[in-house]
């Protein structure tokens, strides 16, 4: 990276890095879900709330695929019925998510 980043570049990576901290919640709840099973619900419910808004966010910045992946995993989680029968889609979704913010870092840095 040898240029600085112009303002949008700057806007565009603060916009990745809140999502970023948010779906950071989201993978946080889904494993405290798996561990605590009386509690799923809850973990879940929120969890799907939480990466609806990191869609939204992200659908506003203008990063549609990886908003994409966002409201495919808050889908995913509204329609399973039991945390434990579709933990590993719920998880390979979440590091499909995670990849794709580095991608869109990268890209950005890649700009200047």
């Amino acid at each position: 990276m040898g240029s600085k980043l112009s303002g949008t570049q700057i806007a565009k990576l603060d916009t990745l890095g809140e999502a970023r901290r948010k779906f950071h919640r989201v993978r946080k709840l889904i494993e405290q879900a798996a561990v605590t099973p009386k509690a799923a619900g809850d973990l879940m419910r929120q969890c799907q709330r939480t990466s609806s808004e990191v869609g939204r966010l992200l659908t506003n910045a203008g990063f549609g695929a990886l908003a994409g992946y966002a409201s495919d995993l808050a889908a995913l989680i509204k329609r399973t019925s039991t945390v434990q029968s579709n933990l590993r889609p719920i998880r390979e979704m979440v590091a499909q998510t995670y990849a794709g913010f580095d991608r869109a870092e990268r890209a950005i840095e890649q700009e200047s």
